[in-house]
């Protein structure tokens, strides 16, 4: 089977700022960015090797990101569409719908985060939640997350969440419930007038990451 690529495109939304001015007082209402992918295929039969045709004819892979930023509030939407998705993506993704969305509140110490979000400890061995789009990677955790530094140098994240299965029309979240919480600290930041020059850095942390799913029980296995 030959496939040919009609057209793969990157479209980056310019931001836009505004402002509202009233007697000249100038009031920020926030600004609006984001992007847009488009990847659509082709398929036609290939006599040499006399490959099947799929079912369609044609395949289309497509997300639209929509982010709102005012003051130390960002809230966004990902619009996804799968009509039909490109062969040798992963199964479990179908139709149009939200696939991200999220509402971000952060200060000089304290960020939360409500909705979808991505996460990684450590090196990633126990926990990374992340994407590859291209490749149809994407285990987005849906909940909340708390990240806060109550010293210098101190850094601790929590978060509770499902993790993304499918797309259906929509986000479908899977059954498991994940339960995490990192702490790490910088001895460099933390004492920085002793090691600010140092060209030794040292940190030390910590994580412990919990899932719970009430399908694991089978007749073979008996899982917590």
């Amino acid at each position: 089977m030959k496939k040919n690529l009609i057209t793969i495109a990157a479209i980056v939304l310019g931001m836009g700022q505004f402002v509202y001015s009233q007697e000249d007082a100038e009031i920020d209402l926030g600004s609006i960015s984001g992007n847009t992918q488009v990847i659509a295929q082709y398929y036609n039969e290939d006599t040499l090797i006399n490959a099947a045709l799929p079912d369609h004819i044609m395949g289309l892979n497509s997300f639209t990101n929509v982010n709102y930023s005012r003051g130390k509030f960002n809230a966004g939407i990902r619009y996804e569409t799968y009509l039909n998705p490109l062969e040798g993506y992963p199964s479990g993704f179908s139709g149009t719908g939200i696939g991200y969305r999220y509402a971000n509140w952060k200060n000089e110490s304290l960020n939360i985060t409500i909705g979808n979000f991505f996460e990684q400890f450590g090196s990633g061995t126990i926990l990374r939640a992340y994407e590859e789009p291209n490749l149809g990677l994407n285990n987005a955790l849906d909940g909340i997350k708390i990240k806060y530094e109550p010293y210098q140098g101190i850094n601790l994240t929590g978060l509770i969440g499902k993790q993304r299965e499918a797309f259906n029309d929509g986000l479908i979240n899977g059954n498991g419930i994940v339960r995490g919480f990192d702490g790490e600290i910088d001895l460099n930041t933390l004492f920085d007038s002793t090691f600010a020059d140092s060209k030794f850095r040292i940190s030390i942390g910590g994580s412990f990451v919990s899932k719970y799913n009430n399908d694991n029980t089978t007749p073979d296995f008996i899982l917590p």
